[in-house]
């Protein structure tokens, strides 16, 4: 099925959400987890919490998540690991290709038009609407994290706002607040 059922899907709904989308990966990424996880069902939510989190717990872009996405996709709507390296590969290079076509023939036109007014307001109108579009990334995490059976993990709930107030208020690195995290994550999760 992959030559034509979720090889065209993956390549086409991965150019779509390269072309569409604006912001970087956070804008992209709450639209790739509704459709992969709600419209084609290639894979669970908590398989799209864990993805994400592998994706900031790893160097590199963000947007590897779609790589992720991918493998995961052909892995288990194909079978097998082959499959889900063929799905990883289409969807990298679904998500790369149709930008660096678009900023490789538009470079020249984009910066004249940057700092034309209308299309300066534009781009200024993309920027406020990219700040909901990662509120709503942060509430899919949450929400698929910390709900487990339909009841809210505690300990999970007050790790995170535990981990909030100590990088915002007391300005802790964040690698230690990491390293603390996934080390009461490891005992919650045992017990």
């Amino acid at each position: 099925m992959l030559a034509g059922g979720l090889a065209g899907q993956l390549a086409g709904f991965f150019t779509v959400a390269a072309l569409v989308t604006f912001g970087g990966a956070y804008a992209v990424l709450p639209f790739v987890a509704s459709a992969a996880v709600n419209h084609y069902g290639w894979l669970s939510s908590k398989d799209m919490v864990a993805g994400l989190a592998l994706g900031e717990s790893t160097p590199g872009p963000l947007i590897m998540v779609n790589t992720f996405v991918g493998f995961v996709a052909g892995y288990r709507v194909e079978g097998g690991l082959a499959w889900g390296v063929v799905g990883a590969v289409i969807a990298t290079l679904a998500t790369f290709v149709p930008c660096f076509v678009l900023v490789i023939t538009a470079a020249p036109l984009i910066d004249r038009i940057r700092s034309t007014g209308s299309f300066a307001n534009g781009l200024n109108g993309v920027t406020i609407s990219v700040v909901g579009v990662i509120a709503a990334l942060a509430v899919f995490v949450a929400r698929h994290a910390l709900v487990v059976d339909g009841d809210v993990d505690l300990v999970l709930a007050a790790l995170a706002a535990a981990a909030f107030v100590a990088v915002w208020r007391f300005r802790i690195g964040v690698v230690p607040v990491v390293l603390v995290c996934a080390a009461v994550g490891i005992v919650h999760t045992a017990l």
